[in-house]
């Protein structure tokens, strides 16, 4: 029962209106990335990268509890806590409040497989919004969707995302490092 309600307001969040739109790489100045606090450490490489390039970008991360990382990752972070969430798994009213007043031209997904994440991808105001699905998905809140069957490590699926996402556009991170 908790499942389809759950699936219910993330499809009511999804049909909510937005300005669509392909956002080119190197024209995105905000960026909010989704992911899961036990993939924090990893994401240091990207962040600085961003952080260089004049990126603003916002960490939703997704924790059980609040949980004190000892090297932040370089912007704003946002913890969504599964501890604040009530009998269905979703963010607290206060956490969907401090995410609406988050402005950005894309979203990246790096947690597809929990429903918070999955929420919060769908009521996002971002231009442009990309993720990850499993073959078994159909529904998705994603304008580009990357079809994904294993599960590849955090980093790998990231460098996907920004490969595919520049390949679209007609450019990529690293076509200003060989340039």
């Amino acid at each position: 029962m908790t499942d389809f309600i759950t699936r219910r307001r993330i499809s009511q969040e999804w049909e909510r209106k937005r300005k669509a739109d392909f956002v080119v790489y190197s024209q995105a100045r905000s960026i909010v990335v989704l992911a899961d606090a036990a993939d924090v450490p990893v994401l240091h490489d990207m962040a600085r990268q961003w952080d260089i390039e004049g990126k603003k970008v916002t960490w939703v991360i997704r924790t059980v509890a609040r949980p004190s990382i000892e090297s932040p990752l370089p912007g704003t972070t946002l913890y969504i806590c599964r501890r604040c969430m009530g009998w269905l798994p979703l963010p607290s009213k206060r956490e969907i409040e401090q995410f609406d007043t988050i402005e950005a031209d894309v979203l990246i997904d790096l947690s597809p497989k929990h429903p918070a994440m999955q929420f919060l991808a769908a009521r996002s105001g971002a231009r442009m919004k990309i993720g990850v699905v499993d073959t078994m998905q159909r529904n998705v809140p994603y304008d580009l969707a990357i079809r994904c069957n294993d599960n590849p490590g955090v980093v790998l699926l990231l460098q996907n995302m920004l490969f595919y996402w520049g390949k679209i556009g007609g450019d990529t991170p690293d076509d200003k490092e060989n340039a």
